[in-house]
């Protein structure tokens, strides 16, 4: 092994003279590992630098000159690579039962771990591997640090056919009687009937299970019997032996899978996802003559401009997607269907397609959970083109699709919006502003936008174009107040969200459905503007 760090994207477990262990890395100049380690204990480089980022850091580059995405944009997304590496190897070190000590477990888990299985209160057991996503109990029988399962199988992951197809893949051989072999490297099959519920690794008959999200222990050979909720895992009833020699634990690639162009996309549409706009209104402001005041004596106050604050999908998405990840990462089931039969799931599902821009940065950032939630609420764009038999492998399918949509969405929209200016311009005669605005307003203008195949493929994009739409908006509304325009982009978002709404109302309902709906993603400074000029009368 090399016990030197790579200075590309790389990440590495690092061991001090006390014995304690850390996850550390570099990218470049940023290092991110603590001094005075004695050795380093496993090296993972999480990805090789593309044909675009090496470029970036050659004098002149294309990538270098350009303002729109410049280098800094691809070591952003460098780091971030470097952030979501560190996490997921945080969550698994690259051990085996003989390299690791083990240590007793505390108070917490003890509580959690007891209340599903009775018999740890009376067996000795021992933690020695985090919770998390990161693996399963069928990765860690495997040695694959992996969350394996048969993921286009949503209904049962641990099938029979997957489960014997990759245990033969892995040179297991299935043991003749209900006896494990004393010597060698043993994988326990539990059912509970005649469904495969959980798998416990055996070395040399010492027993050790990762129990779904929840911990990695050993314990004792039947201490996980007559467990309780998602813990219930029934009884082994095989056992599969591995030919040769036992292997170590492979460590995977901690890697979003996408471009530095898609992971930095894929952020900036969750970041536009999240920001709250003013609100659109469908008739322009009254015109009033400004009322004459004799200057103040006191000189006005100068504030930086504030950030924009989160829309009220964001942070109910932030709350529900908390509360989810709460009810899951105590869970022990090793079947990801379970996740999405949790209470809290429900929670999250009904705030809508609106979003997944916000579920697909968690994913990019390694939250793992993220993929069949988005499999399941996007289900019209991703079912039946994603497929794999790792958590990971559904990961780097779904952003790779997320990513290919948010750019060809934002492309289209870019488009129309082009096709709108046009529209203004084309007008005989028209060539002043004011002519322009009041061309957009006319009806005649208004139709041939509407009637424009563009406008169909905008509103085709559904709720993934919402966040550029409000965007655009509010930037015309700045620039152009008085226009008329904002109505097609009232449109295209009227549009959608009948295209998506899933009952049919009267009029009078659907608009108000409509209005908030649209009132999540604005910001309530019209009313704060309305009560300051009461104020100053």
């Amino acid at each position: 092994m090399n016990n030197r760090i790579s200075p590309k994207y790389s990440v590495a477990i690092v061991e001090f003279p006390s014995g304690a262990r850390r996850a550390g890395g570099e990218y470049g100049d940023k290092h991110h590992i603590s001094p005075g380690y004695s050795r380093v204990i496993a090296t993972v480089i999480t990805g090789t630098p593309s044909k675009d980022s090496l470029r970036a850091r050659r004098p002149r580059s294309r990538l270098e000159e350009s303002k729109d995405f410049t280098a800094r944009g691809i070591q952003k997304a460098a780091l971030l690579r470097l952030e979501i590496a560190l996490k997921g190897l945080q969550h698994h070190i690259a051990y085996t039962m003989s390299t690791f000590t083990p240590r007793d477990p505390n108070s917490a888990e003890k509580r959690i771990c007891e209340r599903f299985w009775k018999h740890l209160k009376t067996t000795p057991w021992k933690v020695f591997g985090e919770k998390g996503e990161h693996q399963n109990c069928f990765g860690w029988a495997l040695q694959v640090n992996d969350w394996i399962e048969d993921l286009d199988n949503e209904d049962d992951g641990l099938n029979e056919a997957f489960v014997y197809k990759t245990l033969k893949e892995h040179g297991f051989a299935k043991v003749e009687g209900n006896t494990a072999p004393a010597v060698g490297e043993v994988i326990a099959v539990y059912r509970k009937g005649p469904e495969i519920v959980h798998f416990t690794r055996i070395v040399d008959s010492k027993s050790s299970s990762k129990l779904g999200d929840l911990w990695l222990i050993s314990h004792e050979a039947q201490a996980l019997y007559e467990g309780t909720g998602d813990g219930d895992y029934g009884i082994i009833a095989e056992y599969w032996k591995k030919g040769g020699a036992s292997q170590t634990l492979s460590v995977m690639e901690h890697d979003s899978g996408l471009t530095e162009d898609e992971l930095v996309l894929v952020q900036d549409h969750a970041k536009q996802a999240r920001q709250s706009v003013a609100p659109p209104k469908k008739t322009p402001p009254k015109t009033t003559p400004p009322k004459t005041t004799p200057p103040k004596t006191t000189p006005p106050k100068t504030t930086p401009p504030s950030k924009k604050p989160d829309n009220k999908l964001a942070a109910e998405f932030d709350e529900a997607f908390a509360a989810w990840l709460t009810a899951v990462e105590e869970s022990p089931s090793s079947k990801t269907s379970a996740w999405l039969k949790v209470p809290a799931y429900a929670n999250l599902k009904k705030l809508g397609a609106g979003i997944v821009p916000l579920l697909t940065d968690k994913l990019a950032k390694g939250e793992l959970h993220a993929a069949p939630a988005l499999r399941d609420i996007d289900r019209a764009k991703l079912h039946g083109k994603v497929k794999g038999s790792s958590l990971r492998q559904l990961a780097a399918g779904i952003l790779k699709l997320e990513a290919a949509h948010a750019s060809a969405t934002k492309n289209t929209i870019a488009a129309f919006a082009e096709r709108k200016d046009e529209l203004k311009l084309s007008t005989p005669g028209e060539t002043s502003f004011a002519a322009a605005s009041a061309a957009v307003a006319s009806e005649e203008a208004q139709q041939k936008a509407l009637a424009d195949p563009l406008f169909e493929a905008v509103v085709a994009h559904g709720h993934a174009a919402v966040p550029e739409i409000l965007s655009r908006l509010e930037h015309e509304r700045e620039h152009d107040p008085h226009g008329h325009g904002h109505d097609v982009w009232l449109e295209v978002l009227a549009r959608i969200h009948a295209a998506e709404a899933h009952e049919d109302h009267d009029d009078q309902t659907e608009v108000q459905e409509f209005e908030t709906w649209l009132d999540k993603y604005v910001r309530e400074e019209e009313e704060e503007h309305h009560e300051a000029g009461h104020a100053e009368e």
